[in-house]
């Protein structure tokens, strides 16, 4: 069709957009891996392409919380979909998505390394938490890579 927006109210979205994303999301799924973090947004049509295929992803997720997820599964950050190998695929016995509250936490456990460790406060004010924090340190001298969210 010549007429470009003509051709945009015919197309369904998902035909449109599917040629260009369909070999990098392609290169995910083919890598074996389950779980797929991204630190950018996720689009629904990924996000429907990866559970069609029986993957998990989340998007927006902090480069922090990355690097502890590394750190427990041995995965490696990738900062492209080329070059995916057995080595810098993390893993862990059991994944779980849960809602904690008004938050929705992933889970990993299980995992092959034992220097990570996450706390979650929760109470009924943030005086609650506050008054917790005095008594971190000796919690972070046991566990030197927990993390505290509130």
């Amino acid at each position: 069709m010549s007429n470009a927006i003509l051709y945009d109210k015919l197309t369904p979205l998902p035909r449109r957009f599917a040629p260009r994303l369909s070999p990098q999301l392609d290169k995910c799924i083919d890598s074996g891996a389950n779980i797929v973090l991204s630190k950018l947004p996720i689009g629904d049509l990924a996000t429907q392409y990866f559970a069609d295929k029986g993957l998990f992803c989340a998007g927006r997720v902090e480069v922090g919380d990355m690097v502890r997820v590394g750190k427990a599964t041995g995965a490696v950050i990738q900062t492209s979909t080329n070059g995916f190998t057995n080595e810098i695929i993390g893993n862990c016995g059991m994944f779980e998505e849960k809602q904690i509250g008004d938050e929705r936490f992933n889970l990993f456990t299980e995992c092959p390394s034992e220097e990570t460790a996450t706390i979650v406060l929760r109470g009924g004010s943030e005086q609650f938490i506050e008054e917790v924090r005095p008594s971190e340190g000796s919690e972070r001298s046991e566990l030197p890579n927990t993390s505290l969210l509130r």
